[in-house]
This record gives C-alpha cells, sequence and structure tokens, in this order.
C-alpha cells in the first residue's frame, strides 16, 4: 500500500483509500470496482485506465486516460466536459447527499478551464454550475467579488448585466452596492415569481460616484445624501450613526430598518446594551422595539 500510495498520489490523508481490496471513497465504496492504475486526483476526482471517479461514482462514457480534474467540480476529457456537485432530497430530511454528475454538451474540452466559484470557461462560451449564461465577451470574463463578475464591455450581477455599468472602473463595494466612473448601483433580488429570486441591479441616479461609500447594515453616504438598500433617506451625511440592532440615526431622524422611527427624539435617542420587555432602545421620554413605541 505505501508503494501504491508512493507511486499513484494516494496518501493517507486522501478520502480515496483501498480497504481489504476494495476502494471507498470516505465511507462509501466506489460503485464500479477500478481497473488498473486507479489514482485519485484531487478530494472530489479519481480515474483508472477505463473512466473517471466522481467521489463514489463511475462518471458514465468518461475516458479515464484523458481525463482531468480541473478542480472540485469540473472536469473533463478528451471528448466531454462534466459538472458534478452533490444534492440532497427533502423527502430524506436533506441527510443524505446525492451525487450529480452533469456532462456539459455546449462545452469544448481542449480549451475549457475551471474560474474557481463554480464557474467555468472555454473559448466561446462562459457556465455557471455547468449551465452556459450570456456575456458580451468571453474571453476577458472574471469573477470580481461579492456575486459580481466583468467582461471587457459589461459588469455582472448573479450573471445578469448590470444596465449602463462601465467594466474598466467597475467597482464592488460591497455585497449590494457597487460603482464605476459614471454610476452607483445597488443589487439584490426580487422574490414572490414563479421562477424564484431574480438578481435586479438599479441606478442609484442622484448618487456621486467620487464621494460614495458603504457604511454598515445597508446603509451608505455621499458628500449630499444617505442612502439605505438604494433609497435616499432624509438627513446630513456627515451626521449618520449606525447603532446596534438595525437603528440608525442623524441629527435630527432615527431610523430602524431604513424606516423613520415615529415620535423618536434624535439627539436623546440611545439603543439599550440588552433588550428587556420594556424594548430595545429609548430617548428621553419613550422606550422602543424593533422601531415602534412602545406605549
Amino acid at each position: 500500500m505505501g508503494l501504491f500510495s508512493f507511486l499513484f498520489g494516494c496518501s493517507d490523508s486522501s478520502p480515496y483509500q483501498e480497504k481489504n481490496g476494495v476502494w471507498y471513497f470516505k465511507d462509501e465504496a466506489l460503485d464500479n470496482m477500478p481497473a488498473e492504475n486507479f489514482k485519485p486526483l484531487n478530494d472530489f476526482f479519481a480515474k483508472d485506465e477505463k473512466q473517471a471517479f466522481y467521489r463514489n461514482e463511475a462518471i458514465v462514457e468518461s475516458d479515464g486516460p484523458s481525463f482531468l480534474a480541473l478542480g472540485d467540480h469540473y472536469g473533463k476529457d478528451k471528448n466531454q466536459v462534466y459538472y458534478c456537485d452533490t444534492h440532497r432530497k427533502g423527502q430524506e430530511y436533506f441527510t443524505i447527499k446525492h451525487n450529480q454528475i452533469t456532462t456539459i454538451p455546449e462545452a469544448e474540452p481542449a480549451s475549457f478551464v475551471d474560474l474557481g466559484q463554480e464557474y467555468g470557461r472555454d473559448k466561446g462560451n462562459v457556465f455557471y454550475k455547468g449551465k452556459r449564461f450570456q456575456v458580451t465577451d468571453p474571453a476577458s470574463f472574471k469573477i470580481v467579488d461579492y456575486g459580481f463578475s466583468v467582461d471587457r464591455n459589461r459588469a455582472y450581477y448573479q450573471r445578469v448585466t448590470v444596465v449602463g455599468s462601465e467594466a474598466g472602473s467597475f467597482k464592488p463595494l460591497d455585497s449590494h452596492y457597487s460603482k464605476d466612473s459614471l454610476h452607483v448601483y445597488h443589487s439584490d433580488f426580487s422574490y414572490g415569481t414563479d421562477s424564484g429570486a431574480v438578481p435586479f441591479t438599479k441606478i442609484l441616479e442622484l448618487a456621486d460616484p467620487v464621494s460614495f461609500k458603504v457604511m454598515e447594515s445597508g446603509y451608505a453616504v455621499d458628500k449630499d445624501r444617505i442612502f439605505y438598500n438604494g433609497t435616499i433617506l432624509a438627513g446630513a451625511p456627515e451626521s449618520l450613526q449606525i447603532l446596534p440592532f438595525s437603528y440608525a440615526k442623524t441629527d435630527k431622524e432615527v431610523y430602524y430598518l431604513g424606516n423613520p422611527v415615529a415620535h423618536a427624539d434624535a439627539q436623546t435617542f440611545i439603543v439599550l446594551k440588552t433588550i428587556t420587555e420594556e424594548g430595545d432602545a429609548k430617548d428621553k421620554s419613550s422606550h422602543f422595539k424593533q422601531g415602534v413605541k412602545v406605549k
């Protein structure tokens, strides 16, 4: 076994191990007995002289001699590119992992590369989780941060074009706000449609890209305005204070989750160190709980 490990790269730390003549991925026996020259490739892929394996499952019709593991999810051989992952079933209370092995017919094996974060690219297309999506220039496509990506022409949020964006100066600021030399943007998901969560981005028309900066808890400011999740709030930016328990205040207004707190006195408003039955904040005359005055 020691000689085998030396020759073929299977160490004691590999999830692929041979026990009593049977090969296992962790505690699961491989569903096909490996042929000669079985070789673990990384923590999820292996191959022998006939075929490749993802976790404990043989990849049907794969070519072992030419197979390459490109990362944790993508692999390829001389004929095909594969996307592999696991999924769980609700009827099993999500306790059991099942393998999901998908052939990507649109992908060209010779030029396909793994970009990380479940993205991949060949010379003409970009893929996410094995599915192709539209970009203007696949050759220059790259992942940036916080779900944002760019090619030489456009920026993208969750694989949807950020309309009006300038790729060369585009910069994500956090998981929602971004900006370029022309605009500031706020991105999020809309819910309640038949297609589930749908990503969208809006331009904050009045925001100044030069002075715009993200604060905390959805708040942001530029030289003239305060924003909460892309909505303009009243108040002077220089007076904004981000408080615990989703509160914020300026010299004149108190906000809870971006909504004005009625009847709150901004000058004396403070958040309590601990939440009590009386509330989570107070001013000189009243207590408040989750942004509502306690009677």
